[in-house]
C-alpha cells in the first residue's frame, strides 16, 4: 500500500524497527487530533555501572493512553471495569493491555490501553493506578 501510494518501498523489517520508535511522534499526534487525550510514560532509568556507564539514560518500559470520550463517557457505565492483556510477538515481546467496561446498552465501552514490558504484577499495577488517576479519577 505504502509503494503503491507514496512510491516508497518499506520491508517488513524496516516497518518493525521502526514501529517503536515513531510511538512517541503517534501518541502526540493522537493527543493533538483528540484534545483531552491522556497519555502517560514510564521510563527505567539506566544507571548501570558495568563496563559501559550510561547515565541518566532512560529505556522505554510502559506507556498508557486513554480518549478524552472514554474518560468522560465513564461515568455513564456500569461502575465495573474489566481487564485483559494480550501478548504481542515479533522482535519487540512487549503486551497490550485494555480495560473496557458495559454501557447502557450492554455494549463494550473501551476506556484505556497500555503498551508495557511484560504480564507482571508491577506492570498491572501500574496500569491500575492509571486508570484510577485517569479514567476514574480517584486517587
Amino acid at each position: 500500500m505504502v509503494k503503491n501510494r507514496f512510491g516508497i518501498e518499506v520491508t517488513y523489517k524496516l516497518a518493525w524497527e521502526d514501529s517503536y520508535s515513531l510511538l512517541p511522534r503517534f501518541l502526540k499526534a493522537l493527543q493533538q487530533s483528540n484534545p483531552g487525550t491522556v497519555v502517560e510514560w514510564f521510563f527505567k532509568e539506566d544507571n548501570d555501572a558495568g563496563v559501559y556507564v550510561r547515565p541518566n539514560i532512560k529505556t522505554f518500559q510502559r506507556v498508557f493512553w486513554a480518549f478524552r470520550p472514554s474518560i468522560k463517557g465513564f461515568k455513564f457505565c456500569k461502575p465495573l471495569i474489566a481487564i485483559d492483556g494480550t501478548h504481542l510477538y515479533g522482535k519487540y515481546r512487549h503486551t497490550l493491555l485494555t480495560a473496557i467496561a458495559q454501557d447502557g446498552d450492554k455494549g463494550i465501552f473501551s476506556l484505556a490501553f497500555a503498551l508495557v514490558e511484560k504480564e507482571c504484577i508491577a506492570a498491572w499495577s501500574w496500569f491500575m493506578a492509571c486508570i484510577r488517576k485517569h479514567v476514574t479519577q480517584k486517587m
